[in-house]
């Protein structure tokens, strides 16, 4: 079957049916398994099982996770019956935005094998890996699947003078993320630049959380590519490869069902990665309705002109944020937009709010690692 799906901040949406009922909208997800979310499960009135358990999200954080018993679910063609759906109750409101269902996971789409095929926009996939048309310049990459989440392992990744494992996480909307012990035994060897981001950690199903990250600059060398510039984060729960590095391929082919696991990766679309940065990112505050800013790299712009962590961003390039609310936000990244308007370009300017304080602040790109 062919299935199209939407890009949005990296994330790939496709619509998917619990049950035969209604259509709902899904992240897809090799890096997590199959979950609905609860409203949607108290609308089709799934029956909830009794049993749970907690389990770690991107971030780390410790939730408890409980489940749904669905008849079926599917998308397109692709199908799987009595199978049990992961419900979360401290899912952020905002992921909600992307996909209006849950996340389409790992173990649903370990059943089948899969051409994802960014240039068009669509999932190919058949359970006869044969009829999948594999592009001649494609790269064979062996792969492990973890039990019984279907996570993609890709072993085999040079860092620093040492290898090691990244799981291809579709649902990570980052770059490269690489694991906390893996990071601190790394750097007491490493005689580079490390630099540190203060502030919120990227969005994760339990929302999120306060951190303080560590990065360098370095080069990582795969099966399948060799990529210069990788800005690494050291304080991962685990390592990951994420959709903004992946969606570069024109085209990525997982072989599920095979005894000997693979991915074939297409040819690259895109160069390679810049450090350049304004030194800041961004956030939506669900509780306060505004956006924020969400942490600062050091020695970056952002924090040479002073701003700060919680910062209340009212306008960007002249594009007035301050009458934000949930409901403009979500149908604008709904849509695949950014209220940050312009910030491609290699200034930006900002109008800031710090308690009573308003401030104009106008930032040049730099490169992070000087």
């Amino acid at each position: 079957d062919t299935i199209p799906f939407e890009l949005k901040n990296n994330l790939i949406i496709v619509k998917a049916k619990i049950n035969n009922q209604n259509e709902y909208s899904f992240i897809l997800d090799t890096g997590a398994p199959t979950i609905v979310w609860e409203k949607v499960a108290l609308e089709l009135g799934l029956e909830k099982t009794n049993v749970s358990h907690v389990s770690s999200d991107g971030n780390g954080q410790e939730q408890k996770i409980e489940f749904f018993k669905s008849k079926s679910i599917s998308t397109g063609k692709m199908i799987m019956n009595d199978m049990n759906l992961v419900s979360l109750r401290g899912m952020s409101k905002e992921l909600s935005c992307y996909a209006n269902g849950g996340i389409l996971g790992g173990n649903f789409l370990m059943n089948y094998n899969l051409q994802i095929d960014f240039v068009n926009k669509r999932i190919i996939a058949c359970t006869d890996f044969e009829k999948l048309k594999i592009p001649e310049e494609a790269i064979r990459t062996e792969a492990m699947f973890s039990m019984p989440q279907g996570q993609i392992l890709i072993d085999d990744i040079q860092f620093l003078n040492r290898k090691d494992y990244f799981i291809m996480d579709t649902g990570f909307t980052g770059e490269f993320e690489l694991a906390s012990d893996l990071g601190e035994a790394n750097l007491k060897r490493y005689e580079g630049e490390v630099i540190l981001k203060k502030g919120l950690s990227s969005l994760s199903t339990g929302g999120r959380i306060e951190k303080e990250a560590k990065y360098i600059k370095t080069k990582l060398i795969t099966p399948f590519d060799t990529i210069d510039n990788v800005i690494l984060s050291m304080n991962a729960p685990r390592s990951k490869i994420g959709n903004k590095y992946l969606s570069q391929f024109e085209t990525i082919t997982i072989h599920y069902t095979s005894k000997e696991k693979a991915v074939y990766f297409g040819k690259k679309q895109t160069t390679p990665f810049s450090d350049l940065s304004f030194g800041f990112g961004h956030y939506y505050d669900e509780v306060e309705n505004k956006f924020k800013i969400k942490d600062i790299y050091s020695n970056s712009g952002a924090q040479k002109a002073g701003l700060q962590v919680g910062d209340v961003i009212l306008s960007v390039n002249n594009t007035d944020l301050s009458d934000i609310n949930f409901e403009k936000y979500c149908i604008s990244i709904s849509e695949g937009k950014d209220f940050f308007m312009g910030s491609d370009n290699n200034d930006i300017s900002l109008m800031i709010q710090r308690g009573r304080e308003i401030m104009s602040v106008t930032l040049q790109k730099s490169p992070l690692f000087k």
